[in-house]
């Protein structure tokens, strides 16, 4: 897995704002200090990337107009077909997305989103 920068636009968020002044208040930082803190985690989508953190951090960046941010990606080849479809079916559930990829050897995307749990 490596951190690149990836365009906003080729990223599709896990899940909706929830927390609008969470939302406002990153938002409002991004908007003076770019991009802070940890990446967002993202696996392959097609021609795309499927984040599996970060949804407010997220629309904060597209709301700030930032366009590349940090991404923790999960390449293509780091798992098999049965993996990607556990990933899969994980992806609602951070506890058990965590289990799923602590269980498959992602130990750098399990921290990343043990972080994210944390908040």
């Amino acid at each position: 897995m490596t951190t690149r920068q990836i365009d906003l636009a080729a990223c599709a968020p896990l899940h909706e704002v929830r927390d609008a002044g969470k939302l406002e208040a990153l938002a409002a930082a991004m908007a003076c200090d770019g991009w802070q803190g940890r990446p967002l985690l993202a696996m392959p989508n097609g021609d795309g990337w499927q984040l599996l953190t970060g949804s407010h951090r997220y629309a904060a960046a597209r709301q700030a107009g930032l366009t590349d941010v940090p991404v923790l990606c999960i390449s293509d080849d780091a798992l098999d077909v049965d993996g990607w479809e556990q990933v899969e079916a994980a992806m609602a559930d951070q506890g058990h997305l965590y289990d799923c990829l602590t269980d498959l050897g992602l130990s750098d995307a399990a921290a990343l989103l043990s972080q994210d749990m944390e908040e």
